[in-house]
C-alpha cells in the first residue's frame, strides 16, 4: 500500500491471571476493610495455605491453618501499612481463589 506496508497479520492474546475468578464467592474474608485481624471462612473447603501480595504481585507473607477444621482461619494484619493487597487463598478441592484486601 501506500505506507509501505506488505503484509497484515492478526495477534489474539488470552491473558489468565492463575486464580479461578468463578470461585470468588466460595470464601468469606471480614472485615474488609481492616485494621488488623482478617478472618477467611467458609463451609465446604479446607484451607491448605493463603498467601498475602502486595499491590505488584509480591508476596508479602504466607499463612498455613494451625489448627481447627481448616474451614476458617484468622490472619494479623497489624503489622503492614495501610494499603491495598491481594489475598491468595490455597485449597485442594477448590483450587486457588483471589481476594482483594483493604488495609486501614
Amino acid at each position: 500500500d501506500g505506507n509501505g506496508c506488505t503484509q497484515v497479520d492478526t495477534l489474539h492474546l488470552t491473558i489468565t491471571s492463575g486464580i479461578e475468578e468463578f470461585n470468588d464467592n466460595l470464601f468469606i474474608v471480614f472485615p474488609n476493610p481492616t485494621k488488623s485481624l482478617l478472618t477467611i471462612s467458609n463451609n465446604r473447603f479446607i484451607i491448605q495455605s493463603a498467601d498475602l501480595l502486595d499491590i505488584t504481585g509480591r508476596i508479602i507473607s504466607s499463612y498455613t491453618p494451625q489448627n481447627g477444621n481448616g474451614l476458617s482461619t484468622t490472619i494479623d494484619l497489624s503489622g503492614l501499612p495501610s494499603g491495598t493487597y491481594f489475598l491468595n487463598i490455597h485449597t485442594q478441592q477448590a483450587g486457588s481463589i483471589r481476594k482483594k484486601i483493604v488495609k486501614l
